[in-house]
């Protein structure tokens, strides 16, 4: 059982994060997926949100107990089950979403900005953790 990242992978800004989780999971727990992939839009009536600068957690993905999780409270999810030394800032998940999704959504908007080159050719050296 694993969970499922669904990011934009068009954004340099998603793909330095993913990358970042790529290199520090070493169980394996998530797979990844574009947001305008195959299989984001296959679960398009799941999701509650066409929004492509959304970083989505769905847990458990493929069983009927997944659940999802949305901007900020996917990302500190995502450093909780990370463990070691993320679990420091992913506790937070439990946490009302509103206290931190205001400076998701900012760096969303900029993310850009921040980071403008791409690093999908990284990113391809984990093919088999991409689902279509």
């Amino acid at each position: 059982m694993s969970d499922l990242i669904l990011f934009d992978r068009g954004c340099p800004f998603c793909q330095r994060w993913i990358l970042f989780l790529l290199k520090r999971d070493y169980k394996k727990k998530f797979q990844f997926s574009s947001l305008n992939g195959e299989t984001a839009q296959s679960m398009s009536g799941f999701l509650q949100t066409s929004d492509q600068e959304t970083l989505i957690l769905i847990e458990d993905y493929g069983t009927k107990s997944q659940s999802v999780c949305y901007r900020s409270k996917a990302i500190y999810k995502i450093l909780w089950k990370l463990g070691g030394i993320y679990k420091l800032s992913g506790w937070k998940y439990i946490l009302p979403s509103f206290l931190f999704d205001w400076a998701y959504n900012l760096l969303a908007r900029n993310r850009k900005h921040l980071c403008s080159k791409c690093i999908s050719q990284k990113l391809d050296a984990y093919q088999e953790r991409f689902l279509p």
